[in-house]
């Protein structure tokens, strides 16, 4: 069983490379999505990251916002941590970005369009696996 309990929330920063309204909003007909959507996106980040040992076996919990790219043909690009105090934990969720399948691109006037995503990831600890630790089970 694994140690690792992820929480994240998908949300969409201001997209890249297309024109705003008066207000200063994008404005897609469809923003990109994970192939499946957001369970599969859930399922996928929950058997592919790895807590870090460091912060595992010190107990460190964190919070990663990661910003990237999704471009015209779904590819990711230019991910980067946004928001993350722990080094580890940032280089794990940029790690498992990194082997993100191509996204269903965004739609802008009809045309498959670049724009940022940020999801923020949380690395928690499962507390019943650190209590069978503890116990030694």
């Amino acid at each position: 069983m694994k140690s690792l309990i992820v929480f994240f929330v998908l949300v969409i920063s201001v997209p890249v490379f297309a024109q705003q309204d008066s207000d200063g909003y994008e404005i897609f007909s469809r923003m990109p999505q994970f192939p499946g959507g957001v369970d599969s996106l859930r399922h996928y980040l929950l058997y592919h990251l790895e807590y870090p040992e460091y912060s595992k076996n010190h107990h460190i919990e964190g919070r990663v916002d990661v910003r990237f790219i999704v471009n015209e043909d779904g590819h990711i690009s230019d991910i980067e941590v946004v928001k993350g105090e722990i080094p580890d934990i940032n280089a794990e969720a940029v790690r498992v970005v990194k082997t993100f399948p191509d996204y269903i691109p965004g739609i802008k006037d009809g045309h498959p369009a670049r724009m940022s995503i940020m999801i923020p990831i949380v690395f928690q600890l499962d507390e019943n696996e650190e209590m069978r630790k503890k116990n030694g089970q």
